[in-house]
């Protein structure tokens, strides 16, 4: 019964299936949930099988089929490892375990067990959809095999027992020694910024992986076998007759052994952990210096950051588009294609930095948009809500100061986009400065939008911080908003392409146009809050 607790709430499987069943909001947010996720995973596995595509031709030309694997493996180690390293927090260590289920007459040891099993589902899921398609390549390359498949469905199963193990085992040390720290929280969330921003950067630049992998091979074959897993795989679908399905007992072998020593090894050690980070906390509360008397909305805008940044999942999930921004920047800029269009729609070659402005100012508006903050703001406080209706401050301070943490985090991103863009393209200084006041601007209806969304129908109900973001129907819906309203401010640049407007009238209606969005959003905010607060 535990185990299926945990399945169907820390997957996400019986929050989804009460929202099919509830209102028409609900089906609503879980079927724009679904397409978002399927829309995501095609964003990654496409490029995926495009280079595992290409990778296949290169080594088969060469005669190295084993290569093929090697790589193979070799990214779906690390895709697994990041997946894992991620979900280990969030599953096993910012959940409320120590709060609902320890208490109960339970075994410790089968709290951590039915965790372990939920993190290995997640991991699984990340594992067939990287190996899989490998796979399926290999396949329609050489021939069909039944045989091969089955081994190749097998070994997917046990696949993920070491990289889950290593980020386990990472995870949980460091939590160890970082429970004592005072900023321990702040630390989580630059680790897996630097984890996240790395994958992203290079899921994005294909090129890179590419020449890596075709320089590299020699290199990747030797550190591939480091991982037994991946040795073991390979030779079992490369060997024939009985030794092929002796390496692939060895796959199984090394996993039941891998889940095994980490079953002793978390039994021993979770409830440790939880103890530890419990005491911290409380001994924050203890020590927790007030508030200086002053503004109120400047103290809910300290708590919303602090509330964002001090939280790995919060901040991993709404601040998404700030790692984004500088990569963005790097790899447009690099990009010959990019240049090329911009020669073909430029009536004359002095329009060219006028293009590169627009459309660098509709790339850090689309960036900004990719952000939660102001559309999560009020569920992320849960069931901690009535905290802020009891105390004496007005609900229109508490919302000016999430705004103002809203629009900062908004900027944050834009800004850094176009301010990097301008200096890497070599763009116009002036152009440069009017992009980044309309980012200023344009920022503020984005948060007010967004946290009209979330006043109007916040999500209280959650047992773990991801699933006031993640599974929060509102996140998704502020992006939308904010899409729409980076289309608006645009409409002149693109009647500008369509030539029917020209530079000078294209650079006056923008702020025009932000200046009416941020009339509209401020107005609807405003009218709520006064519903609200009779």
């Amino acid at each position: 019964m535990l185990l299926k607790f945990q399945l169907k709430y820390k997957l996400g499987l019986r929050r989804w299936k009460e929202a099919i069943g509830a209102s028409k909001y609900g089906k609503a947010a879980a079927l724009g949930g679904t397409l978002l996720l399927l829309f995501l995973v095609g964003c990654i596995l496409v490029p995926y099988i495009i280079i595992m595509d290409v990778l296949y031709d290169s080594f088969a030309a060469n005669g190295n089929p084993a290569g093929y694997f090697d790589t193979l493996f070799l990214l779906s180690n690390f895709v697994t490892f990041v997946t894992a390293l991620l979900s280990t927090y969030s599953i096993l260590f910012s959940g409320r375990d120590r709060e609902i289920l320890t208490p109960l007459p339970i075994k410790k040891q089968y709290i951590f067990l039915t965790n372990y099993i939920t993190l290995y589902a997640g991991a699984l899921i990340a594992s067939l959809g990287f190996i899989l398609p490998g796979f399926i390549i290999y396949e329609i390359k050489t021939g069909f095999s039944f045989l091969i498949l089955i081994k190749a469905f097998i070994g997917s199963v046990a696949f993920p027992a070491l990289p889950l193990a290593i980020a386990f085992l990472m995870m949980s040390l460091l939590l160890a020694v970082a429970s004592g720290f005072r900023h321990k929280e702040l630390l989580a969330t630059l680790f897996g910024v630097i984890i996240l921003g790395g994958f992203v950067f290079l899921n994005s630049n294909q090129e890179l992986l590419l020449k890596f992998v075709e320089n590299s091979a020699d290199s990747v074959s030797k550190f591939s076998k480091i991982f037994v897993n991946a040795f073991f795989l390979r030779e079992s679908i490369l060997q024939k007759g009985g030794s092929s399905w002796g390496y692939l007992l060895l796959v199984v072998a090394a996993a039941a052994i891998f889940i095994f020593l980490i079953y002793l090894y978390g039994s021993a050690v979770y409830d440790k952990i939880l103890q530890r980070m419990s005491a911290s906390v409380a001994s924050k509360e203890k020590k927790k210096q007030k508030y200086k008397e002053g503004k109120p909305s400047a103290a809910f805008f300290r708590k919303e950051m602090k509330t964002i940044l001090r939280s790995p999942v919060y901040a991993l999930n709404c601040l998404l588009n700030i790692i984004l921004a500088p990569i963005a920047a790097i790899l447009i800029s690099r990009e010959a294609s990019f240049r090329l269009l911009l020669d073909k729609l430029a009536q004359n070659p002095e329009h060219i930095d006028f293009l590169l402005a627009m459309f660098g100012l509709l790339i850090g508006l689309g960036l900004m948009s990719l952000n939660m903050v102001p559309s999560t703001s009020i569920s992320r406080e849960g069931k901690c809500i009535w905290i802020s209706e009891i105390i004496p401050v007005r609900l229109k301070s508490q919302i000016k100061g999430r705004i103002a943490a809203a629009v900062l985090f908004y900027i944050m991103s834009g800004a850094l986009f176009i301010i990097l863009f301008g200096i890497l393209l070599k763009i116009n200084l002036l152009y440069i400065i009017y992009g980044f006041f309309i980012i200023l601007a344009g920022a503020v209806p984005f948060a007010y939008g967004g946290l009209f969304i979330d006043l109007s129908h916040p999500k209280l109900i959650w047992d773990k911080e991801s699933e006031a973001v993640k599974q929060n129907f509102n996140g998704m819906l502020g992006m939308f908003l904010s899409i729409v309203m980076t289309l608006i401010y645009m409409v002149p640049f693109f009647l500008y392409l369509a030539g029917i407007f020209t530079e000078a009238a294209v650079l006056a209606a923008i702020p025009i146009l932000v200046l009416l969005m941020i009339l509209l959003n401020v107005s609807l905010l405003n009218k709520k809050i006064k519903i609200l607060e009779r």
